[in-house]
């Protein structure tokens, strides 16, 4: 019988800075923009961790905050604008990932 794989939390913390630190354009890191599609992952919370797609306004429609806006925030931002969000009502010390899994806005 299979185990299933666990990760503790400084792994965690571990692969999501590795994420974050993605590709970059002359030092600078990606500035996300309309269409690009996010992975978006939330430790331990299935359901609110899956593919978002940046609408032409430039938001991601995110379960229990609602809009988000994304377009001008990097990976990183996002992740600290969207941690911060979940952890004002509804989370406790969530663990949030952002990483753009498709450059469509370039």
């Amino acid at each position: 019988m299979a185990r299933p794989l666990l990760l503790s939390a400084s792994l965690f913390a571990a692969l999501a800075v590795a994420l974050c630190v993605g590709p970059s354009a002359f030092g600078q890191e990606y500035a996300i923009g309309p269409r690009d599609v996010l992975g978006i992952s939330v430790w331990g919370q299935a359901d609110l961790s899956r593919d978002y797609t940046v609408d032409p306004d430039g938001f991601i429609p995110f379960p229990l905050i609602g809009r988000v806006k994304a377009v001008g925030s990097n990976p990183k931002e996002l992740a600290a604008q969207l941690t911060e969000l979940l952890g004002k009502d509804y989370l406790v010390n969530p663990q949030v990932i952002v990483w753009v899994k498709e450059y469509l806005s370039q």
